[in-house]
């Protein structure tokens, strides 16, 4: 008996060494001691002009850091939209996909995407990139691309005594205070975009319809399910913007006035105000150092909503869903989120930071003032010519009428451009639905 129980706990013994002596190799592989862990690897795609030294920066730093490397494959510009189409739908797209936000939606992100709404570093977003239903399925870059807002020359206003305009009555009264001064000035300074008639129209139209709303109005004017004489939310808006060219407040030359037409002329003291990107008023300081330039927020409506409107077209990272190392992805974009690597990012990279406590990133002159008011409190939403240039349709150039050309009309009113409108849409649209 003695015998049979010290066999028994030889081969119990035995057994509880091997472990031990193997647990090394389980745990570690055949690796010697002191050799390094080979690097998890991820691959990227990202359109070439977007590979900054900001993102090499944070990949660099997340192999040396975390032991996940990063294989970048860069896309020509022009062809990288329907190269990412393609290998997305016969699942050869990389790990991680560089994304426009938050035009997200043409790609079908429910079936593609890994959602990241619930991941830890969403609140740390200063304008979270969410899809119609509060999803958010990218990494962002940046928090937006512009900034829209009433940018004027301060010193001209406190030499003639006129207050900053916080209302648009006010902004009438300061135009009206600009012409009696007798100065040969131009009170209000416009100029188009690619796919609105007027960014003052845009941002207007957008604070009104709020961002579901705008939403909503461009697809309608996309599929040419509109009736434009129906849309009665822009009634008051467009009567409004019509008041400005009855009292001539606005430069004659706004659908054709270029945006460096306008830096030369406000820096020459020849614009009181210009309404439009925070890029040109960030240009305006850059040609004429010093300059006084007030900024603020303009409600064209009582019932405009208390917001900044702008482009957040912003670039993002995206989790390819159907990855073999999706989880590691997640882990690597919650790193890429942290403050370190966002300051590594940003002291490559110009632009508005996409978190909060990014101290490395430059926020412009021009905008600081609104980056407390607003962009830190989030409220910033898409401006309504941004959806629409985000359209991949044939009809992108008429989406929008050119509403600043009606204002040369006999007598316009709001009724009688919306009704213009509905006609030369349908008739602009005929010959194309027919080449189809």
């Amino acid at each position: 008996m003695r015998n049979t129980e010290s066999a028994t706990y030889a081969r119990i013994g035995g057994v509880f060494l091997s472990f031990f002596v193997l647990l090394p190799v389980f745990c570690h592989g055949s690796k010697e001691k002191g050799e390094e862990e080979e690097p998890v690897r991820l691959s990227v795609l990202i359109r070439e002009k977007h590979y900054s030294s900001g993102l090499q920066n944070m990949f660099t730093k997340l192999e040396l850091e975390e032991g996940i490397a990063v294989t970048v494959e860069t896309i020509q510009d022009d062809q990288y939209p329907t190269v990412l189409h393609a290998r997305l739908a016969d699942g050869t797209a990389p790990d991680i996909v560089e994304v426009s936000l938050p035009s997200l939606h043409a790609l079908d992100p429910y079936l593609y995407f890994v959602d990241l709404s619930k991941e830890a570093w969403i609140p740390d977003l200063l304008i979270p990139p969410t899809d119609p239903y509060g999803k958010t399925f990218a990494l962002p870059l940046n928090c937006a691309v512009s900034i829209n807002a009433l940018f004027y020359n301060k010193d001209l206003f406190d030499r003639h005594g006129i207050s900053e305009p916080k209302s648009w009555n006010e902004l009438l009264e300061s135009c009206a205070l600009i012409v009696k001064s007798g100065i040969s000035i131009v009170p209000l300074a416009l100029n188009t975009t690619e796919s609105f008639p007027h960014t003052l129209l845009a941002d207007a139209i957008t604070k009104v319809l709020g961002e579901q709303g705008a939403r909503d109005l461009v697809k309608r004017a996309t599929d040419d399910s509109i009736d434009w004489t129906h849309e009665r939310a822009l009634y008051p808006v467009l009567g409004a913007y019509l008041e400005l060219f009855k009292r001539g407040y606005v430069n004659k030359h706004h659908r054709t006035a270029r945006v460096r037409e306008i830096i030369h002329d406000f820096t020459r003291d020849r614009i009181a105000m210009y309404f439009g990107s925070h890029l040109v008023a960030d240009a305006i300081i850059k040609e004429r150092p010093g300059i006084n330039l007030g900024t603020c927020v303009l409600p064209i409506t009582e019932n405009a909503q208390d917001v900044l409107t702008g482009s957040l077209e912003v670039q993002g990272l995206a989790v390819h869903k159907k990855s073999a190392r999706a989880a590691t992805a997640c882990r690597a974009l919650s790193v890429l989120a942290s403050a370190a690597y966002q300051n590594s990012f940003f002291e490559e990279h110009k632009g508005l930071p996409a978190f909060r406590n990014t101290t490395s990133a430059v926020i412009p002159a021009c905008l600081s003032a609104l980056f407390k008011s607003h962009i830190e409190k989030g409220k910033v939403i898409q401006a309504i010519d941004a959806y629409a240039q985000a359209q991949n349709t044939p009809h992108r150039a008429s989406v929008f009428p050119d509403f600043a050309a009606y204002v040369t009309d006999p007598a316009p009113t709001a009724h009688t451009m919306l009704h213009r409108a509905q006609t030369e849409v349908r008739r602009r649209r005929e010959p194309v639905q027919k080449k189809e």
